[in-house]
């Protein structure tokens, strides 16, 4: 980090090698000064966010080590409200390996996955890459016709479900999952309904 006149170095204590030896990447910061970003270990890469002196790690439910040796869970995104997004590798609910976006708010995580997209090993899948303080996500997905932007905006439904309504340069979508970090418990995947052009 780097407040105008100083550069602060952020290690993961449980990153490869411990410190000093860390492998520790920052990608944003909110107006309260917490940090999210990844670390890698032998395990794969796992999310974080630091906050005054403090790693909290997370691990997506489902979160898997590609073939690569790395997949795992990034956060890349932290809203003012402490609202984290990023993205994890994982072969769930019989999608093809892919990433796979979410938004976490400190108890659940809820998955993001743009509909059309390809969940192909080679593929890219859906990757969040940040999140503003109305809990939009944006990022990037692919899927046969190459790579496109999205965004995609939480509707104010009743719990348990979040709805996304899924903006890109092709289609408007609505599709929702949610998942809560429970040994055991299951993914529930909604299919997506096809609203129309934007």
């Amino acid at each position: 980090m780097y407040d105008g006149s100083a550069y602060n170095t952020l290690d993961h204590p449980d990153g490869f090698g411990g410190i000093p030896y860390g492998n520790t990447y920052a990608y944003d910061i909110n107006n309260s000064g917490q940090v999210t970003g990844t670390f890698y270990n032998g395990t794969g890469n796992h999310g974080f966010v630091y906050n005054g002196g403090t790693y909290i790690t997370l691990n997506a439910p489902d979160a898997q080590t590609d073939m690569s040796g790395y997949g795992g869970t990034h956060a890349t995104g932290v809203n003012d409200s402490g609202l984290v997004t990023g993205y994890f590798y994982s072969n769930f609910n019989g999608h093809g390996p892919s990433n796979h976006g979410y938004s976490y708010d400190g108890t659940t995580y809820n998955i993001i996955d743009v509909p059309g997209v390809s969940n192909n090993y080679s593929d890219e899948g859906t990757i969040a890459s940040g999140i503003n303080n109305r809990g939009q996500v944006a990022g990037t997905f692919q899927n046969a016709t190459g790579y496109h932007g999205f965004v995609a905006t939480p509707s104010a439904v009743p719990t348990p479900s979040t709805i996304w309504l899924f903006g890109s340069a092709i289609t408007g979508m609505i599709g929702f999952v949610r998942r809560k970090p429970k040994a055991g418990s299951t993914l529930r995947v909604v299919k997506p309904d096809l609203l129309g052009r934007l």
